[in-house]
């Protein structure tokens, strides 16, 4: 890729972070819920539609892939607003593009609000009743299809029986599921699950002879023998997808390495989606009211270790049947403390609490679930935020006042949970896991992008229930030392006693850690020390020399020369 082509994509990607306007209803501040990705794909009707171009012009429009939009939902499932970032011909960046590939760039950004107003979901519901929702989610973008070269015709059946297919996932840098399913002519099914996935191992089911005939015509609309054998994009660390099919004596496979990035018809994403869906896998990848007839039938021990951690992997990814009729079937709920590893949060208890399941925690608690482990699911569910679960736990036994509870909660970034947990008079200043306190895990934990998020709020709260901005983590850490952009949040931390000249273990200060300049100057304008060093002998004008942070640099310099910040 030249250095014109570096250029445009950055260009590109400062428009889809600048100004952000309003589309057909100007409604920012109607009060909405905000549901979560899973919920969003099970109220959305239909599939997401992909906005296809011709990106002759911008073809490094294309390589993202997607465009971020928020959307606004009116109580019977209708997008009333959409939101994106928009062109603007004022701003600076925009001269570098070439007027044909701004014309591009704004028709793309048009047709992705005409498509996001052209979604339609069931109504989302608060307590059972119809409400208004607000949330963001991506619409795809991909380049024109490639042409078929030569079309092959699709063989005919002369024997049932010869016919297999086959879908394989590989993982990645990540927890892509990994796993592959077979399926015969006969409706035979076969799965073998890797990682990342509900069950592992092999496993056979059956579908009908009509649901094989199906799959069979969509390779057949794909126009499946046409394609290419290949479409890999020149990227590392994704998911392989492989697709194959036999009949008598001929065979084809197609491998998918985000191949929609080079031209790959959308068919073959849809066949993928298709084998999935028609062969049931999802019985086995995350576990739906199938799942338990399926293990039936298979004479499966429901009282092994085994069946223990599929009904854990199960509440993580699954449905709430499966996990009730997993537990029915009596499976042990196991309660140990599960060691943290990538893609698992916990035991099935602490999993549905952190996906705020109610009814999945409903069929979970009867079975006599104690104390402590509820305890644990209860810090699941503060710090995801889900009020119901939090409530439901309480409500059997879960201690509201124990440290990681209001910890949680202050992770979570919600004012309105915070509060919930205030409610029990837990101690604001009990430490968690390596010294950390609620005021400082508000500050330094990774928030999800949630519009009930307010932490100058939390922190406002948190310091009116008594908490001690000057208090510091196992690592030195402070609630000031860990707040690097928010200047109201450093002025309340400042003004209730937090010490501007506080030392990490590390020596970092909070001036070595302000990432803007007005949060630099503040900090001076209280008493920062601008010779403060790290371990490493670094000052915060060392700091921001290093980051490019002229401004930054010229205020810390300044400040040293002993001027007024």
């Amino acid at each position: 890729m030249n250095g014109y082509s570096r250029l445009s994509i950055f260009v590109f990607a400062l428009f889809i972070a600048s100004a952000v306007i309003s589309y057909e209803v100007q409604a920012q501040d109607v009060e909405a819920v905000t549901p979560n990705e899973e919920e969003v794909a099970a109220h959305l009707i239909g599939t997401m539609p992909v906005i296809r171009m011709d990106f002759k012009g911008f073809p490094e429009l294309a390589t993202f892939g997607e465009v971020p939009v928020e959307l606004l939902v009116n109580k019977q499932g209708n997008v009333i607003s959409v939101k994106l970032d928009d062109l603007n011909d004022d701003d600076a960046d925009a001269k570098e593009l070439s007027k044909a590939q701004r014309v591009l760039l704004r028709a793309l950004i048009a047709e992705a609000k005409k498509t996001g107003m052209g979604l339609r979901f069931r109504p989302f519901e608060d307590q059972g009743h119809p409400v208004q929702a607000r949330f963001e989610t991506q619409i795809a973008i991909r380049d024109l299809n490639e042409k078929v070269v030569k079309h092959i015709p699709f063989p005919q059946i002369h024997d049932w029986s010869s016919i297999k297919i086959v879908l394989s996932r590989t993982g990645c840098f990540g927890t892509c599921p990994s796993y592959r399913v077979e399926v015969h002519g006969d409706g035979t099914v076969l799965y073998d699950g890797g990682s990342f996935v509900a069950i592992k191992g092999s496993h056979r089911a059956s579908i009908s002879r009509d649901t094989v005939s199906e799959m069979v015509e969509v390779f057949r609309v794909a126009d499946y023998f046409s394609l290419k054998d290949k479409y890999i994009w020149a990227a590392t660390d994704l998911p392989t997808y492989t697709t194959s099919i036999s009949i008598d004596s001929r065979a084809k496979e197609i491998t998918d390495y985000a191949g929609e990035h080079v031209g790959m018809p959308e068919s073959v994403s849809k066949l993928e989606d298709a084998i999935d869906r028609l062969s049931g896998v999802e019985r086995w990848t995350k576990g739906n009211s199938e799942t338990v007839p399926a293990l039936m039938q298979e004479k499966f021990d429901f009282r092994s270790p085994q069946a223990s951690e599929i009904l854990a992997n199960v509440a993580q990814k699954g449905k709430a049947d499966a996990v009730r009729d997993l537990v029915a079937a009596g499976v042990i709920v196991s309660t140990a403390p599960v060691q943290p590893r990538l893609g698992i949060a916990g035991t099935a208890l602490e999993n549905a609490a952190q996906r705020g399941d109610v009814e999945m925690l409903r069929a979970l608690l009867t079975a006599g679930i104690n104390p402590a482990a509820k305890t644990r699911a209860l810090e699941h569910a503060s710090l995801a935020g889900k009020m119901d679960a939090m409530r439901l736990l309480i409500g059997s036994g879960a201690n509201p006042t124990a440290p990681d509870v209001l910890i949680g909660a202050a992770g979570s970034g919600m004012p309105a949970v915070v509060q919930e947990v205030l409610r029990y008079r837990p101690d604001v200043n009990s430490r968690g896991q390596g010294g950390t306190t609620a005021l400082i895990n508000c500050l330094g934990a990774n928030h999800p992008n949630d519009r009930d998020v307010d932490l100058k709020e939390v922190v406002r709260i948190l310091i009116d229930a008594g908490a001690d901005p000057s208090i510091a983590d196992n690592q030195g850490k402070t609630a000031l030392i860990a707040n690097s952009q928010d200047l109201q949040i450093a002025e309340l931390l400042i003004a209730h006693g937090a010490n501007v000249n506080a030392r990490a273990n590390n020596g970092v200060t909070p001036l070595l850690n302000a990432g803007t300049v007005e949060l630099t100057r503040l900090l001076l304008e209280h008493g920062a020390d601008p010779f403060a060093k790290t371990e490493q002998g670094e000052t915060a004008l060392d700091w921001a020399n290093r980051m490019n942070r002229k401004d930054q640099a010229a205020l810390l310099e300044a400040a040293m020369a002993g001027k007024k910040p």
